[in-house]
């Protein structure tokens, strides 16, 4: 899979990659995971603000307001995302490592 440097998720997909499931044990997978599910989604959640700010003034609301709002209403989606995309590489990585073990057995 190519990704551009211009594409949003690129910091997620080559972070992820970085620390995937098959580098470390499941419990710093997820020690590590929660808290990079925590600052990428306050982080995109800060780029959704910021780009409701520049082309619709935020409704009216200040930034800190918005994103305060924003916060409270659509966190746990943005974290569950997250957790939905390392899930979907970290498949994928230990597919190819499996086939690579069938193909050597065989």
């Amino acid at each position: 899979m190519r990704l551009f440097v211009g594409d949003p998720s690129f910091p997620v997909f080559k972070f992820v990659r970085t620390f995937s499931f098959v580098r470390l044990n499941w419990l710093r997978f997820f020690a590590v995971h929660i808290r990079a599910a925590v600052v990428f989604s306050m982080a995109q959640l800060g780029i959704y603000d910021l780009i409701d700010q520049i082309l619709f003034h935020g409704g009216g609301r200040g930034f800190i307001e918005y994103y305060g709002f924003l916060l409270a209403n659509e966190f746990q989606s943005s974290f569950l995302v997250y957790f939905a995309v390392i899930a979907a590489i970290n498949a994928e990585r230990m597919e190819r490592a499996l086939s690579r073990t069938w193909q050597s057995a065989l």
